[in-house]
């Protein structure tokens, strides 16, 4: 019995470390983690709600966008309005403000989606600008919340065909996995001390 306990749990905790998963999430966070090449567009961002295949990142779905920079007479809104069209001159692409007047052009750029409301999540795809410098689209990290707590984290590229194609997300096991694993032990080391 203790055995089966101990196993149970150790598996329990394996299990959520690894590779692909399901995760609740309110919200999505691109960030382009390179300064350079300078400029981070992205034409559509798309997240794929367990069981459905619903895209609960799109505007139509109740989502809404926010960037760290927005320019060149873009709207993070493109990037959820259900048109993957990556040509900027069709009006579907946000952009950062990289290469305008007075902008950083350090700074690493962020695209924030907040849902609806959480949902059960496992799959994203993003999409980039298709008429230029599919190069500045290759280094994001694609992030996803529960309100503050990070819940799935992949690192990813979308310039080969310009999008990431369906890509599974991968959990993020909070630090409390280890300390449940911890006091299992404990509780399983006491209990054969009594026996």
């Amino acid at each position: 019995m203790k055995t089966s306990i101990l196993a149970v749990v150790v598996t329990a905790c394996l299990t959520a470390a690894s590779g692909a998963a399901t995760v609740l999430a309110d919200k999505v966070v691109v960030t382009r983690t390179t300064a350079f090449p300078p400029a981070f567009h992205i034409a559509e961002v798309q997240v794929f709600e367990q069981g459905t295949g619903t895209n609960v990142a799109a505007s139509a779905a109740g989502s809404s966008a926010a960037a760290s920079s927005t320019g060149w007479g873009t709207s993070p809104a493109w990037a959820i309005d259900g048109n993957t069209d990556g040509a900027f001159g069709s009006n579907s692409t946000w952009h950062d403000t990289d290469g305008e007047g007075g902008d950083n052009p350090g700074m690493i750029d962020q695209l924030t989606i907040t849902f609806s409301s959480p949902k059960s999540v496992d799959n994203f795809n993003l999409w980039g600008r298709t008429d230029c410098c599919p190069e500045r689209d290759d280094s994001i990290r694609v992030e996803f919340f529960n309100g503050a707590t990070l819940v799935g984290q992949v690192d990813t590229g979308i310039i080969n065909n310009f999008n990431t194609g369906v890509t599974p997300i991968t959990a993020v096991v909070p630090e409390p996995a280890s300390g449940i694993l911890a006091l299992a032990l404990a509780g399983l080391m006491w209990r054969r001390r009594r026996v």
